[in-house]
């Protein structure tokens, strides 16, 4: 498994907002990915990176320490199923601030794979877009809303009938980026062509590119003259890759 991941700032970056990005092994062969587009680092929203950073860690220590055998055997859904909903009981402000907070996130991307199982689940809440083993595919900003869980179940009954969600049944090459990938522009007149987001989260790596998606940005700046009007992140995850 060799896992890549950036982010850079857009030429129109807003101060009080930054992507967010957790990477973490469950298993030797397992993992959590949470991409999260424009969280906000204001007032009173600002203390909600640390929180997730702290809790993220803890749910994986939690896991890894008490539950190693359903790590090893339950899907990737299910771990997924979890874990958000840990999330969700422990940051109920993150998903449903008051009148007095701005909105938290834009877009909310969890994902888990395990490459043993040879099996992966994304679930997306907003806008991402996403490459999955060589094909481009988009979760849409028209389920970005997440219930108050006010009644038993409720959470559970989101959850089934939440549209945007991907069960893989193989995993080679996962990408998942903030829609920000969508935004580059080209800012000199350049001859050469490229394709920004199939060049960052399709096309095929080369040898020797340890650090592929932050050379392939600058790559993008520095020979096409192309740069993103917003923030970008972006997570590629390589499983039992032969590079070419």
């Amino acid at each position: 498994m060799q896992v890549y991941s950036c982010q850079e700032n857009g030429l129109d970056h807003h101060t009080g907002y930054h992507n967010y990005v957790f990477i973490e092994s469950l298993t030797p062969s397992a993992c959590i990915c949470l991409l999260i587009d424009r969280l906000s680092t204001a007032e009173p929203n600002g203390s909600i990176k640390k929180k997730l950073d702290l809790l993220l860690q803890n749910i994986v220590h939690e896991k890894k320490q008490h539950q190693p055998n359903d790590l090893r055997t339950k899907h990737p859904g299910v771990i997924l199923r979890e874990i958000l909903e840990v999330i969700y009981i422990e940051l109920n402000i993150f998903f449903h601030p008051d009148s007095t907070s701005s909105k938290p996130f834009s877009s909310f991307t969890l994902a888990v794979f395990d490459e043993e199982m040879n099996k992966g689940a994304l679930l997306g809440v907003g806008e991402s877009i996403l490459g999955i083993n060589g094909k481009l595919m988009q979760f849409t900003a028209d389920s970005n809303t997440i219930p108050v869980i006010s009644t038993p179940g409720t959470f559970d009954t989101w959850f089934e009938h939440h549209q945007q969600k991907i069960a893989l049944s193989t995993i080679q090459d996962i990408s998942i980026a903030s829609n920000g990938i969508l935004t580059f522009q080209r800012i000199n007149q350049h001859t050469a062509e490229i394709n920004p987001v199939t060049f960052l989260l399709t096309d095929q790596p080369q040898e020797n590119e340890p650090d592929m998606l932050s050379v392939r940005l600058r790559s993008l700046a520095e020979k096409y003259s192309l740069f993103p009007a917003d923030d970008i992140a972006i997570v590629r995850i390589l499983f039992n890759k032969v590079i070419t």
